[in-house]
């Protein structure tokens, strides 16, 4: 018995793959276009990250404890620049002591080196 496709069953499987095409180039041209637009786009998902992040913070402050909508974004704004500038020193202090430490890093991998070396032969 020979199975004869019929013509919708055709046509749906036509539709399938022309979807499917065009997902793949619309998947493929947003990666190309986020390459090329990464030194604007990085910031500007930052942004919309603290934003979303913080948004409840805000909201609490006018609905919970009434404060105006501008005294509320004020608060938030210094909270999250203090917030940063915590971060930044943190980071800062971090780099140092593993600068500090670099000399003491060098000597054990150059002694651990020589001990593989030397096991290898």
């Amino acid at each position: 018995m020979h199975y004869k496709p019929k013509s919708t069953d055709l046509r749906n499987e036509q539709i399938w793959l022309a979807v499917g095409s065009l997902m793949i180039v619309a998947v493929v041209a947003l990666a190309v276009s986020l390459i090329y637009t990464r030194d604007v786009m990085i910031p500007f998902v930052l942004a919309i990250f603290i934003t979303a992040a913080v948004a409840p913070m805000v909201d609490v402050q006018v609905t919970s404890w009434n404060l105006p909508g501008w005294l509320a974004v004020l608060t938030t704004i210094v909270v999250v620049l203090a917030a940063l500038a915590l971060l930044g020193v943190v980071l800062i202090l971090a780099v140092q002591a593993l600068v500090r430490a670099a000399g003491e890093y060098s000597h054990q991998v150059v002694e651990l080196t020589n001990t593989v070396l030397a096991k290898l032969k």
